[in-house]
């Protein structure tokens, strides 16, 4: 994948997870499916890690680490 096919997945990545925290905030899904719909995005992120070029894999990371914040945020 080149570096612009990357960028574009993580925009959509990190349009996903602003929906999620609106969707928990209004109260319109539990946290159970949002951690599951997350836990989902996080692991097509993860897969993109396998085509990335070298120089993009920190990009990933870092939106997996937010990810994971939510995650983490959604089982406290």
């Amino acid at each position: 994948m080149t570096a612009d096919e990357i960028d574009r997945c993580l925009d959509v990545g990190r349009e996903a997870l602003v929906q999620f925290a609106e969707l928990v905030v209004n109260g319109e899904r539990t946290r159970g499916e949002i951690f599951a719909r997350a836990r989902v995005e996080a692991d097509a992120l993860i897969s993109l890690l396998d085509e990335a070029p070298e120089s993009e894999k920190h990009k990933i990371h870092a939106l997996l680490d937010r990810y994971d914040t939510l995650m983490a945020a959604l089982v406290n």
